[in-house]
């Protein structure tokens, strides 16, 4: 085990906050949660006091610090080659770390990078099958320097995907990992349906560094302009939702290749169209993807966590929103006869925030009824759960149709597994759907304290 000492000079090797151990400085810390002391260090960076421990800070250590808080900002979890000044033409790697990573590195700055070219990332829009059977568009990239496929985790929350608990380490360049803690199952297909198949995505809360490409370029290609593109947009920075690993890659591709003259771009056809990659003018570019992941399973770091997990911890001061919660809950709360407690919701913002929602919990009903159609015995067990719901209490019926400020209507879905003999079916209620104002019910309510 390393010592405090030890652990410090780890944190300052890695350029990470003294507090919350992400990458930035203490001064620049949004976490509320620091040690049991009350003082701005992490807990596992906490001296005794028959500890002693002076660590001068020069003002060209602050200088370095505060640069690299900067670049953190546009990190993704991919390893990122990062463009810093040269000193006499010399090659100089400094590792570093995506955002949501602690204790690890991923990127790599190199000072000799080339100033006057980039490179294209191969992307395409593909479609993810939701619960409901629906097509989601989506945009991909294709990477065959990765053993795994990602989806971002805002994706899985809005296609209703269920999530399996993993423990999985993804390592890249410098023999660095990043925990991955859940893991979903879903179906891609493209635009036709030529082509459909089951894959599996680790979840993560970002593909790559803010939009790819990171800037906007023109480009002609000329007398191939009536090929099907798998990316209309692949010039005009945009998100990234998902990764397909090398596990599918070239599964994907298909027999056509084209290079565009006078430039260094290529086409090459795959089932979603011709993907674009190659060479493109560098403009003030200092972000470049590397895309070598592996998966690991590390039984050493497994069986740390276990035990860390079963450690019982000294009291964490509550941040100023739990706080807020829980006097809404001493202030707020109330029994029934039967004994059971009443609160009110723990808004945080005024519903009338929430927008327009009716026709979008509309649109999910008429999906619904869709798959009622083709399945009779879902049908059934559906209508025993609106019943029992409306014997229960839980529910009854409006006769007022027209949507007042402030409501929220919910879609709802059955996860259906005939298989099962205890519970066939599980209705799902997804109150973090987003309105016409981009907010959500879920998304105006205080979250409460956790352990």
């Amino acid at each position: 085990m390393l010592s405090v000492e030890e652990r410090i000079e780890v944190v300052k090797s890695n350029k990470l906050c003294f507090n919350c151990l992400h990458f930035h400085t203490v001064s620049n810390c949004k976490s509320e949660v620091s040690c049991h002391c009350r003082k701005r260090h992490h807990k596992t960076l906490h001296f005794h006091k028959t500890d002693e421990w002076h660590q001068p800070v020069s003002a060209e250590r602050n200088k370095q610090e505060n640069r690299a808080s900067g670049d953190s900002q546009n990190r993704g979890w991919l390893a990122d080659a990062v463009n810093a000044p040269s000193r006499g033409g010399e090659h100089s790697l400094n590792v570093n770390a995506p955002d949501f990573v602690q204790g690890s590195s991923l990127t790599f700055m190199s000072n000799n990078c080339n100033k006057q070219h980039s490179a294209l990332l191969s992307t395409a829009v593909c479609y993810l099958i939701d619960e409901s059977g629906k097509q989601v568009r989506l945009r991909c990239l294709l990477d065959a320097g990765s053993q795994m496929s990602f989806l971002k985790r805002d994706c899985v929350e809005m296609l209703g995907l269920k999530k399996e608990k993993t423990n999985i380490l993804v390592s890249g360049l410098n023999d660095s990992s990043i925990p991955i803690k859940s893991q979903v199952t879903a179906m891609i297909t493209n635009e036709n349906k030529s082509y459909v198949r089951s894959l599996n995505f680790l979840v993560v809360p970002k593909i790559t560094a803010g939009l790819t490409p990171s800037n906007k370029f023109d480009v002609s290609i000329g007398d191939f302009s009536n090929i099907k593109l798998a990316d209309e947009k692949f010039n005009v920075p945009e998100r990234v939702d998902m990764l397909l690993g090398v596990e599918v890659f070239y599964e994907l591709l298909r027999p056509g290749q084209i290079s565009i003259p006078n430039s260094n771009l290529l086409l090459q056809n795959t089932v979603f169209g011709f993907i674009v990659s190659g060479g493109i003018p560098r403009e003030n570019e200092n972000v470049i993807h590397c895309g070598f992941l592996k998966q690991e399973i590390n039984l050493d770091q497994t069986l740390k966590q276990f035990w860390e997990i079963e450690n019982v911890e000294s009291d964490i001061p509550k941040s100023r929103e739990s706080i807020l919660c829980e006097e809404h809950f001493q202030n707020n709360h109330s029994r029934d006869k039967s004994g059971r407690y009443i609160v009110k919701m723990p808004l945080k913002e005024n519903p009338d925030c929430l927008g327009k929602s009716r026709h979008i919990a509309l649109k999910k009903l008429n999906s619904l009824w869709n798959r009622f159609v083709k399945d009779p015995e879902l049908l059934t067990l559906y209508s025993n759960f609106m019943h029992e719901y409306l014997e229960l209490g839980h529910m009854y019926e409006i006769k007022e149709i027209e949507e007042k400020s402030g409501s929220y209507y919910i879609p709802h879905l059955g996860v259906f597994r005939p298989e099962s003999k205890t519970s066939p079916l599980r209705v799902v209620f997804n109150a973090s759907t987003l309105t016409t104002a981009g907010n959500s019910l879920n998304s105006i309510q205080w979250r409460g304290y956790t352990r």
